[in-house]
């Protein structure tokens, strides 16, 4: 057991200097992933969707990937991974694209929309996002 507990205390101790969109998966996972690739890529999220599916909606939902890097894995979850965990992953990051979107078109009640998401959306991703799109106005 000792053995055991030093061993997760080296994992944990390396895993605190991973890149952010490594730091929500397990040590498994995480050991896998560092393994075969140095930066976040499609084939790194495929293999996560076929042997640790939930590090990869982790990843996700984290919000920690740069957008066009998040629209792969986002992809590849909703396109491999069987579980309703996957709507509960995905569907901030719809939302989150159209506030983006709508930043340069907001008007009046956009604003009023994006307030009210700030102040009380049940996901953080998406209070951030309002608040973010807020501020740039």
């Amino acid at each position: 057991m000792h053995e055991a507990a030093l061993a997760h205390r080296v994992i944990l101790r390396a895993m605190a200097a991973i890149p952010r969109y490594l730091a929500a998966l397990s040590p498994a996972a995480w050991t896998q992933l560092r393994a075969r690739w140095s930066e976040p890529c499609e084939a790194m999220f495929e293999f996560l969707a076929a042997n640790y599916p939930q590090d990869l909606l982790k990843v996700v939902s984290a919000t920690v990937l740069a957008a066009p890097v998040l629209t792969f894995a986002a992809e590849i979850a909703g396109r491999t991974v069987r579980t309703p965990a996957v709507r509960t992953a995905l569907a901030p990051l719809v939302r989150e694209g159209a506030i983006y979107g709508l930043r340069d078109h907001a008007d009046e009640a956009i604003v009023e929309r994006l307030r009210s998401m700030a102040r009380g959306d049940r996901s953080p991703a998406i209070r951030r996002a309002a608040s973010d799109t807020l501020a740039d106005l």
